[in-house]
């Protein structure tokens, strides 16, 4: 039994761990792995970015304040889409998360929006940077993680040089890289 604050409005089992979403007050929290916030959203304004490492990540936009195409892997709840989304309505999104549990849970919980402008592809960052990619980007968004920290194909030399080979000339990678250990 979990005990997480608020009221459980989805349970689910994702990688033999229980998922979670519940709302308390104004915000609806994705709990994965219990105990863990993965994401959280503001339900009055779910433009606004409400975790302070997702406020830390736009330090991306003082290099690049007018981004006409950006990567999001990982997407959780759909923060960063929702932001780009919002503040630049003419950019370009590619979010990209490895799983479509996750996908579907944003789709359906947190309002994640897709439109011409924004594409979202189920696939792994790192072979999607490799296989499919073609655009540069002027911002990628790095926030990607599994039940046991980083998403282990993008906590790598290779990764991070695919990064560099995918951005525009003036592009920015802006990484969460919180772990337990690493």
């Amino acid at each position: 039994m979990s005990q997480q604050p608020g009221v459980l409005i989805h349970k689910d089992y994702f990688n033999d761990h229980l998922v979670e979403i519940r709302d308390s007050g104004d915000y609806r929290t994705l709990y994965y792995p219990p105990g863990t916030v993965q994401s959280r959203i503001s339900l009055s304004n779910p433009h606004r970015l409400v975790l302070r490492y997702t406020q830390y990540m736009l330090l991306a936009l003082l290099i690049q304040p007018k981004p006409e195409n950006i990567l999001i892997i990982g997407i959780g709840s759909g923060s960063f889409v929702r932001f780009f989304q919002h503040h630049f309505p003419r950019c370009h999104i590619d979010a990209v998360d490895y799983s479509k549990h996750i996908i579907n849970m944003a789709r359906g919980y947190f309002q994640l929006p897709e439109n011409s402008k924004i594409i979202v592809h189920c696939d792994d960052g790192y072979r999607f940077l490799k296989n499919y990619s073609d655009t540069p980007y002027d911002i990628i968004l790095i926030d990607a993680f599994d039940d046991q920290g980083m998403a282990p194909t993008i906590y790598s030399d290779q990764f991070f040089r695919l990064c560099a080979d995918n951005l525009s000339q003036n592009g920015v990678v802006s990484c969460n890289i919180w772990s337990n250990d690493k």
